[in-house]
């Protein structure tokens, strides 16, 4: 049972590390392509509590498909983990993908409670769950050998 458990933990926290990775580097392309200067701006500061104001400015003043390619990244962020996991399971690829979803649904509305962001970013963000889940099914599951008899355990 350990093994089973220890597996399920390196599992998830293999996915959410690949999860922000990916989002991290998708977020960083999006900035550099729709506002390179806006990121400049926030690199001068040192202060945490300048920066954060820097950053709250630097959303109210991004552009649509800025704040658009955030939720993309988010979104192919989600689905990579999601794909991870169930890439990395031999059992409970819904269970996995499922807590890579909350755990990074979390994370997310972290983010978005330190940083003001639109409304509809808000309620976007719970399209994260279902990402997760449409990375899991990129996996097909294994068929069962038909020469193999099936065990049943009481």
């Amino acid at each position: 049972m350990k093994k089973r458990q220890i597996n399920s933990f390196l599992v998830i926290m293999v996915s959410i590390a690949v999860a922000v990775f990916v989002t991290q580097i998708l977020e960083s392309l999006g900035h550099f392509a729709f506002s390179r200067d806006l990121i400049e701006e926030i690199s001068a500061f040192e202060d945490p509590d300048e920066m954060k104001e820097a950053y709250v400015s630097m959303v109210e003043k991004m552009s649509f498909p800025a704040k658009l390619s955030v939720l993309i990244s988010w979104f192919l962020g989600a689905m990579s983990g999601g794909f991870i996991s169930s890439l990395m399971s031999s059992t409970n690829k819904v269970f996995h993908a499922k807590m890579i979803g909350y755990i990074y649904l979390f994370f997310t509305i972290l983010t978005l409670l330190n940083i003001p962001h639109p409304w509809w970013m808000w309620l976007s963000v719970f399209l994260i769950i279902p990402a997760s889940f449409i990375g899991s099914s990129f996996i097909p599951a294994k068929a069962k050998d038909s020469e193999e008899p099936e065990i049943i355990e009481p």
